[in-house]
């Protein structure tokens, strides 16, 4: 290693020692202007002397100041840059360093850990009362479904024996303006109250969006009837209409499986993300 200071520290002393000579020199007396006493006599006023202590207190404090000022240049050419600093912590006989550029990753990694625990606390948190307020909601698309239905319940009418207990309900939601009251409520005072918990939320918006889907069925079969009169080969409308039923109502099966033990229905293509975009938390 060569003991030559570098060029930059070289200037440095030179500035520092140019600026020492400067002060130490003597300055020239500056005389103040003439001060006429009368029209016909003028005096000149006699300059006021500086202290020499004063003097040389100033001299001092400004070297010190100006010495500074230079070792500030020069630290920050001296200072080692990120870039060295970071491609210094990479080498072999690199020693761990405790850098903020680090604590960032490693506290991503302690969130993304800590996610699925606070994911299962959640699950396991929730009571009897939420869960059964949680399958509650299915109920308004379970009504809607129901009639897309018909061709497999005609042909094969054991399968509706499971649904006879929830008719009631079924056909008080079909009543008019009852299923349309029930829509609102839910997603206003249900979906949107935080006070409620996050598992109860989550099903019910859930249960909207399974009847918001509904409606594209619908739609379709009504502007084909407005184009071809009505006029549907059966076997078309017999696929199309089980296709139907069989999508919603096992997507309405899945997730009222899943309230019942406590756990998140959260695997419904496309629904379930929209309703994890909607509630986060």
């Amino acid at each position: 290693v060569s003991s030559t200071p570098p060029p930059c520290i070289q200037e440095v002393i030179k500035q520092i020692a140019t600026n020492i000579i400067e002060l130490q020199q003597p300055r020239p007396t500056r005389l103040p202007p003439l001060r006429s006493t009368s029209s016909h006599s003028t005096s000149l006023a006699l300059p006021t002397r500086i202290p020499p202590s004063t003097h040389t207190g100033r001299m001092r404090s400004t070297t010190v100041i100006l010495s500074l000022a230079a070792l500030s240049q020069a630290s920050a050419f001296l200072a080692p840059s990120p870039l060295a600093f970071r491609a210094a912590s990479h080498g072999a006989f690199a020693a761990p360093l405790r850098s903020t550029t680090i604590r960032p990753a490693h506290m991503a990694r302690a969130t993304s850990l800590r996610a699925p625990a606070l994911k299962m606390q959640e699950e396991d948190a929730a009571s009897p009362l939420e869960r059964v307020c949680a399958i509650l909601p299915y109920a308004l698309p379970l009504s809607d479904v129901f009639t897309w239905g018909r061709y497999l319940f005609a042909a094969f009418p054991l399968l509706a024996l499971p649904f006879v207990p929830l008719f009631p309900v079924m056909q008080l939601l079909n009543a008019p303006f009852v299923s349309f009251g029930v829509f609102i409520a839910l997603s206003v005072f249900v979906t949107r109250n935080p006070s409620l918990p996050r598992f109860v939320r989550y099903n019910t918006m859930q249960a909207i969006y399974l009847d918001i889907v509904l409606i594209f069925p619908q739609l379709l079969g009504s502007i084909n009837s407005a184009i071809t009169g009505g006029t549907v080969a059966p076997e078309l409308a017999e696929v199309g209409s089980n296709t139907v039923f069989y999508a919603v109502m096992g997507a309405i099966l899945y997730s009222a499986i899943k309230s019942a033990f406590g756990k998140y229905p959260n695997e419904i293509p496309l629904i379930s993300e929209a309703v994890d975009s909607q509630i986060p938390f």
